[in-house]
């Protein structure tokens, strides 16, 4: 019988291949010893670098920050903004000229040294420098195209949709800005700029200027977006409670008795203690554009009211009006009722005998319904109508001026610094017309309209030849006949009646940014 017999292997043998083992073992985990270790530091010092990027990118941002958060227009250099992370630099540049476009660059050093620079553009805007509509996918209409031919657009206008550059119409000065429509010249007779003073134009739709007599900088295709101004119920009510809170200001009173106490001779001439209050009740005001007490000034509505001494204008003087100019034994020249009104047919200030009522206003006037001005008025003061419904205006209206040898001073109340704000959330639609008759420069003639005007709605002019000088903020403009002239008032911003939606300081909207090491 045949038998195979296993032999064992000696145990030397089996102790090599034992020992072969844990060495390769031990390899493997100092390979991954030394990987791992290497992989930590690595992901250490690139997060090290991320924290130091970081670092000073959070300083540049700061830097950036902090002139926003401070900007002031004409101010450019800042100090170095100081973080616990590191220093800021800073550089302010105007890109945009009277557009208002700014780049502000911002160099960040940590405290590691590591550098980082951020680029922010932005606008700053006053919308009360411009004529301003801007709700809704079209917001300037008259038919299907916009303005009618041969008006004139005078200085910055921001529009939302389509504008069209019709025949003998022109746009000046600038800068233009069309959001969310087209630009299109539709006649050799179009002209925007001159070759002296370009229109900077901003347009983020189709731009097509191949007709007419065309000078502008860009197209730029980035365009801020600028909402008109909030008009809220609380709003109203606050211009209301301002309007009554001023109905006491110690001027022109009709008591004539001079030892009556100061608190009872404060009432005004109206003879009542809201006389800036027009309303139902004082404790609450109707719902927005539904008030139901009208101010009907002029031929139809009310008569005079009010009292105020000799006003002494650019060389003129107006004449004393009202029920009483004796006050204590003093005569009040140069003083008047913050709201008052003459209504003479004899008052003929301009060459040519034409009648003109005169409105006092200073602070802020509350009519918890629609405005209704009748005849042509000129205002003296500075002052806001707050209106709960629809404004009419059928006469012209801007600030007192009178004609010498022909020639009218004061036309647009600079002289005076003399504005009247008008503001509804309802339309606004004007009737006057007639001063649009082509003087070079433009900004000589005598406006139909001159001031401050703010509507949460529709401003209609209804006729051919208005002219308006100052700013317009609207949800839409509805130019129903040619040769309408809007012309803007530089000065206006610094001398802006009270109670005025977006009025004070301008508004910041932000642009594009980078940043790189």
């Amino acid at each position: 019988m045949f038998s195979m017999k296993r032999h064992r292997a000696p145990a030397s043998s089996e102790d090599g291949i034992a020992m072969i083992t844990v060495l390769g073992v031990m390899t493997v985990v100092t390979v991954l010893a030394i990987g791992s270790f290497v992989l930590a530091k690595q992901a250490l010092f690139d997060a090290d670098r991320a924290e130091d990027e970081s670092r000073a990118f959070r300083v540049a941002s700061a830097g950036i920050d902090s002139v926003l958060a401070t900007f002031e227009a004409g101010v450019t250099s800042y100090d170095p903004v100081v973080t616990p992370d590191g220093t800021a630099t800073i550089t302010l540049e105007s890109t945009g000229g009277d557009a208002g476009e700014y780049e502000i660059v911002s160099r960040g050093v940590g405290i590691d040294g590591s550098t980082e620079t951020v680029v922010q553009r932005f606008f700053y805007i006053n919308l009360w420098e411009m004529n301003f509509a801007g709700t809704g996918s079209q917001s300037l209409m008259s038919g299907s195209s916009g303005m009618n031919g041969s008006s004139n657009i005078w200085g910055p206008f921001y529009i939302k949709g389509n504008l069209a550059v019709e025949a003998n119409m022109s746009i000046m000065e600038g800068p233009l800005f069309v959001k969310g429509g087209n630009i299109v010249t539709t006649s050799a007779a179009s002209d925007i700029g001159t070759q002296d003073k370009h229109v900077r134009l901003y347009c983020d739709g189709d731009v097509d200027l191949d007709k007419g007599n065309v000078y502008v900088d860009g197209p730029f295709f980035s365009v801020p977006t600028i909402e008109l101004p909030g008009l809220t119920y609380d709003d109203m009510r606050a211009y209301a409670l301002v309007a009554q809170a001023q109905s006491r200001d110690d001027k022109m009173s009709r008591l004539t008795n001079p030892d009556t106490a100061t608190a009872n001779r404060e009432v005004e001439s109206r003879g009542d203690s809201t006389y800036k209050f027009y309303g139902e009740t004082t404790s609450t005001i109707n719902p927005m554009g539904q008030g139901s007490t009208t101010l009907h000034l002029g031929t139809a509505g009310a008569g005079s009211f009010g009292s105020w001494g000799s006003v002494i204008t650019t060389g003129q003087v107006i004449p004393a009006g009202g029920q009483t100019l004796l006050y204590d034994g003093a005569t009040y020249n140069g003083v008047y009722d913050d709201f008052a009104y003459w209504d003479n047919p004899s008052f003929t200030p301009l060459h040519g005998g034409e009648h003109w009522d005169l409105l006092y206003i200073s602070g802020t006037v509350f009519v918890d319904g629609p405005l209704v001005i009748d005849d042509h008025v000129m205002y003296i003061g500075n002052g806001t109508i707050v209106a709960n419904g629809p404004v009419t205006l059928t006469g012209a209206l801007r600030p007192y001026s009178y004609s010498e040898d022909s020639v009218v001073v004061n036309k647009v109340g600079e002289d005076n610094k003399w504005a009247l704000g008008i503001v509804t959330p309802s339309s606004i639609t004007m009737h006057a017309s007639g001063s649009n008759n082509g003087f070079e420069p433009i900004r000589d003639q005598a406006f139909d309209y001159a001031g401050a005007y703010y509507t949460d709605g529709t401003i209609y002019i209804t006729h051919p030849g208005t002219s308006l000088r100052g700013s317009v903020l609207s949800n839409k403009m509805d130019f129903a006949d040619p040769n309408t002239d809007l012309v803007t008032n530089p000065l206006l911003p610094t001398y802006l009646p009270d109670s005025l939606p977006g009025g004070g300081e301008g508004i910041i909207t932000l642009g594009l940014w980078s940043r790189h090491q």
